[in-house]
């Protein structure tokens, strides 16, 4: 399973003032419907956002507890409390998204697949919004092969494609502040008691529930924050409002109908002819949203339509923007998809390009864009840069470098032992290296761990403790290496194929799963040119 529990932080400052702050913020959440939000309108007004529960505290731990229990013993093979944990989790709180999903994942991992698509259908009649998880949770293989799957896939793209219409109308806005405060600094404690309930609460919402909750806390603090600084020049309310609801959602994330949303407000403040910098986070953020508006992959006009747009706002944020590189990836993201249909050289053909984008990303440090090179166009990114190196240590202190591994076949592995992925793709590596490693297959392991937790010793004791005999190179920093940049990772498991004359022949999915047999049989049958 994807990791989707989050931990509790930003806890308000000072201990009684912070009590008032968490009481207060809980009562203003714990309403089911907005009192007071709407475009027109003054407090009395309705909106139709439908803002979710609230739990207590001690149950989002215990929730997130369990969760974290029944993975590790899922991970350490122990099904039974696995189970056990899952269906505590799931009695806890019945309506919380991941009780029953947990369970289908057990199943999914076991290859158990009436159980399986009993859960998941479990999990689907409790609203499940997020079909890609269907599709792209590693537990959850096995399950899409029933002929159930599609039908459930249907159904939850049908949830979260109805829930997603009530984010069209964008940020709501409430007239009268529903909470006031004297100074910039009461309002910040009250934000940051609030962004503690939602961080808390995610772990247990549905995406939308997430999204509304979200809107309802940013109109809300808006108003307070508007009236707070009514005398202050420098305020500019109309821009703050088209960056906050431009942080509803990430470049991960479908945005849906929320788009609309952001486009209205990117409008309505572009209208006042604002400064330049103004105007280039505007027509950025409108163009993001726009590019990440249709949730599935199929391509359709009104895809096309929305792409065509965002490429005209991305097109007109100014040379001089710390946004302009962010801008440059998604053209180039556009770009490049457009070449795919033309076919490969003409994808090969902007190759150069691509090198020059991330040239200039690296050397001004512009991790956001890079960011986006990653998640839009990683495998174009990575195929315009090859050949890449390895040149770090293993266990032993010997320098690993993919020269050492000519006319052989090596698969590189990020991974990491808190990565439940990666765990669960272990059987499926070990059993592929297991059968072709004298035929020349080799595999490098390259963790993201944390020498805070888990130090050199234990790591090297731990992989032979599960039986990979492959190489290994550790550097303790999590995220924070030069492998994980070079190769531009942004999640894991995340694996790279490289054939016996050096050629990337397979990144991602195509060596992931029950592809990466079939693509290592491949590139050692290859001719070598």
């Amino acid at each position: 399973m994807k990791t989707i529990l989050a931990e509790l932080s930003g806890q308000a400052r000072g201990s009684a003032r912070s009590a008032y702050w968490v009481t207060a913020s809980l009562a203003i959440l714990l309403s089911i419907t907005v009192s007071g939000c709407s475009s027109s309108g003054g407090s009395g007004a309705s909106s139709s956002l439908q803002l979710p529960k609230v739990y207590e505290a001690k149950d989002v731990a215990k929730y997130r507890e369990l969760a974290n229990d029944g993975y590790k013993a899922l991970n350490d093979g122990d099904i039974e409390k696995a189970v056990a944990s899952f269906t505590e989790q799931l009695n806890l709180i019945p309506e919380g998204k991941l009780g029953a999903y947990n369970l289908a994942c057990v199943y999914g991992r076991t290859g158990d697949l009436e159980k399986g698509i009993h859960w998941l259908e479990e999990t689907v009649n409790n609203g499940w919004d997020s079909p890609d998880d269907l599709i792209y949770d590693s537990d959850l293989a096995s399950l899409t092969k029933s002929p159930e799957f599609e039908a459930l896939l249907a159904q939850s793209k049908a949830t979260r494609d109805e829930k997603d219409k009530m984010f069209a109308i964008g940020l709501p806005e409430y007239k009268i502040p529903p909470v006031s405060f004297a100074t910039q600094e009461e309002l910040d404690e009250w934000s940051d008691a609030q962004n503690s309930i939602l961080k808390a609460n995610r772990s247990i919402w549905q995406n939308w529930q997430q999204a509304a909750a979200k809107l309802d806390f940013y109109a809300k603090r808006l108003a307070a924050e508007k009236a707070l600084r009514k005398d202050d020049p420098t305020y500019d309310y109309a821009l703050t409002r088209v960056r906050t609801i431009g942080t509803i959602k990430t470049i991960w994330d479908c945005w849906g109908s929320l788009s609309d949303g952001v486009v209205k407000e990117a409008e309505s403040y572009l209208a006042t002819n604002p400064v330049q910098v103004g105007a280039d986070e505007a027509n950025y953020l409108a163009g993001m949203a726009l590019a990440k508006k249709l949730c599935d992959d199929e391509s359709t006009p009104a895809q096309t339509a929305a792409l065509e747009k965002a490429q005209g706002y991305f097109a007109k944020v100014s040379a001089d923007s710390p946004l302009k590189g962010s801008a440059d990836a998604w053209l180039m993201d556009y770009k490049l998809d457009n070449a795919s249909e033309k076919g490969e050289a003409e994808v090969q053909a902007l190759y150069a390009d691509v090198r020059k984008l991330i040239k200039k990303c690296r050397e001004d440090n512009d991790q956001d864009a890079m960011r986006i090179i990653s998640v839009g166009f990683h495998n174009d990114a990575v195929q315009s840069l090859w050949p890449l190196d390895l040149n770090q240590p293993d266990f032993d202190g010997k320098n690993v470098s993919l020269d050492e591994y000519k006319d052989k076949v090596v698969l590189v592995d990020f991974w990491a032992t808190w990565c439940g992925p990666c765990i669960a793709e272990l059987p499926n590596l070990k059993a592929v290296y297991k059968k072709y490693h004298n035929q020349g297959f080799e595999v490098v392991g390259v963790s993201l761990d944390y020498d805070s937790r888990v130090s050199p010793e234990q790591l090297q004791q731990w992989t032979k403790k599960n039986e990979m005999p492959w190489r290994h190179i550790y550097e303790g920093k999590g995220w924070n290496i030069e492998l994980a940049e070079r190769f531009m990772v942004k999640s894991i498991p995340s694996v790279f194929l490289i054939g016996r004359d050096g050629s990337l022949v397979a990144m991602g999915e195509e060596a992931h799963g029950e592809n990466l047999e079939k693509a290592v049989q491949k590139a050692l049958t290859a001719d070598i040119h």
